[in-house]
């Protein structure tokens, strides 16, 4: 199978990133259609989006924020799950890595991923706690 990446965010529609979210359970697709400048927020000044691409259609995704200095962190990478354990995951790890260059790279995983990432070169740190709670449900406005 030929996976092209890509980092140009046109390459993914509103719906074709609700539908990659939702299938890796980030909420529902109904939580990210139809809210103004989600695009352009998402993928906005100082994100680094890249887009795994198979026969054109987006089937994967990474997010990472960056100060561009000193730090880098991956903010979600999904693959849809007709899509795992095919090397997409890595793929994007891969570019995610050549666009830092020599950057710390940080990324919070669930346990069941820690493996994958550990896999890419970044090692678990028994000092570190994530903290998180669910985002918060967008509201239309009135």
């Amino acid at each position: 199978m030929h996976i092209e990446i890509s980092t140009d965010p046109s390459c993914i529609t509103e719906q074709q990133l609700a539908y990659i979210y939702a299938s890796v359970g980030f909420g529902a697709e109904s939580d990210y259609i139809g809210r103004p400048d989600l695009m352009a927020q998402l993928f906005g000044p100082g994100v680094f989006g890249c887009f795994a691409l198979h026969a054109g259609e987006p089937v994967g995704l990474l997010r990472a924020f960056s100060d561009g200095c000193m730090v880098a962190w991956i903010a979600e990478i999904c693959v849809i799950p007709s899509h795992q354990r095919m090397g997409i995951g890595r793929l994007l790890m891969e570019a995610a890595d050549e666009h830092f260059g020599g950057l710390a790279l940080y990324a919070d995983a669930f346990t069941h991923n820690e493996g994958f990432f550990n896999a890419c070169g970044l090692r678990s740190r028994a000092i570190l706690t994530a903290c998180a709670r669910a985002p918060l449900r967008h509201q239309a406005a009135a």
